[in-house]
């Protein structure tokens, strides 16, 4: 999955380089879908993002190196292409599971309330039986 990025970030900005279109604006896109897609098929969390945030701003650093494009404007667009790629993904991670906690949430409520309409039965059962066995002593005594 790294190899892949890199390869992706590599490749994008050489395409950039060759055909004159390398603006801040082009490189930003360029590592954003290449983090994007990386973050996407990302197992395993937070970790993995970190990695995969270092070696995508080293890759493009590396690459503008190559071209003699270091310039701050470049490396700017660069990383935040890389944080925008990385924070998408991201947080669309965290909206899937506060989706699935708030999903458990209620499912907890409603089992919460079918053992209280449970609990709440059987007690008005033991009372029902209570007063049937005090009833029933009352008339033999």
């Amino acid at each position: 999955m790294l190899e892949e990025m890199k390869k992706e970030i590599r490749q994008g900005i050489e395409k950039l380089n060759q055909t004159g279109k390398m603006t801040a604006e082009e490189i930003k896109a360029v590592t954003q879908e290449a983090v994007r897609k990386a973050v996407e098929k990302s197992k395993e969390g937070i970790d993995e993002i970190n990695k995969i945030t270092k070696e995508a701003t080293n890759t493009s650093i590396e690459e503008l190196k190559k071209i003699e494009q270091t310039t701050k404007e470049n490396i700017d667009a660069a990383v935040e292409g890389i944080l925008e790629g990385a924070k998408q993904k991201t947080q669309e991670v965290i909206d899937r599971l506060n989706a699935d906690i708030l999903k458990v949430k209620n499912e907890l409520e409603n089992k919460k309330e079918e053992l209280e309409l449970k609990l709440k039965d059987a007690l008005d059962s033991v009372k029902k039986t209570a007063s049937q066995l005090s009833d029933d002593i009352g008339k033999k005594l």
